[in-house]
């Protein structure tokens, strides 16, 4: 609420949050789509299997997206969810 105060209008709210939107959504394509290339990689994997794994990581980046402090630099940012990633990935018997 002080951090509402702040600024001058709800306009200004949005303006100033966009930046970061921006940042964090260019971010999560990235990290999904180096999941889902790891994924496909994988061999001996059915495609039924490599379907629901992806569904599966995409809910869990879903999860894990919002603790993300969107101010840190963004390479800082790929490196925290591509470990989440691979450690959830490699729980599930993949590794990249």
């Amino acid at each position: 609420m002080m951090a509402v105060e702040a600024w001058d209008s709800e306009d200004q709210i949005v303006k100033d949050a966009q930046k970061y939107i921006e940042k964090l959504n260019e971010i999560y394509n990235y990290v999904l789509n180096q999941a889902y290339s790891c994924i496909e990689s994988f061999p001996n994997l059915p495609r039924n299997e490599k379907i629901i794994y992806e569904e599966q990581v995409q809910q869990y980046l879903n999860g894990i997206i919002g603790d993300v402090d969107a101010r840190l630099d963004k390479n800082e940012i790929i490196s925290f969810l591509m470990e989440k990633i691979n450690e959830y990935l490699s729980n599930q018997g993949i590794y990249c």
